[in-house]
């Protein structure tokens, strides 16, 4: 969900679902991470945008103790997403790129990451069942 009014990408709920599939099969959770959060925490990751941001921002983390989650918001540049030539490639390198800032922080490895992100860009982008609707039909806001 997006919290900005006219903010949003057509990425699909199947777009999510593969993504948490292929990065949960990744993740190794440091000592340091269990430590400050416990074995049966898990990490997850918003997505969300902004317009008049130049670069992607990231907050967090929140901790929810009730569901055992650490919560990081991934908030992509709107204005710079949508002035790209390829606005679903632009968008997801830019996810990818937030991730691996993301678990950085969060003391998390992604085991392998570095060899699967043009296997994740591809299917996202060329995958029709990962967009709501294709990306050359949005007009910029």
């Amino acid at each position: 969900m997006y919290t900005e009014e006219g903010v949003n990408f057509p990425f699909s709920h199947h777009m999510q679902a593969f993504w948490r599939e292929r990065l949960s099969a990744l993740a190794m959770p440091s000592a340091q991470f269990v430590k400050a959060y416990g074995a049966d925490f898990t990490l997850g990751i918003r997505l969300n945008a902004r317009k008049e941001i130049a670069e992607s921002e990231i907050r967090g983390p929140t901790v929810f103790r009730r569901t055992k989650d650490v919560e990081y918001a991934l908030f992509l540049p709107y204005d710079v997403v949508m002035s790209a030539e390829d606005k679903c490639r632009a968008a997801v390198c830019l996810i990818v790129s937030g991730i691996q800032r993301i678990a950085d922080l969060a003391q998390v490895e992604l085991v392998g990451f570095e060899s699967e992100k043009d296997s994740l860009i591809k299917q996202t982008c060329c995958n029709p069942l990962m967009l709501l609707e294709p990306w050359s039909d949005r007009a910029p806001s």
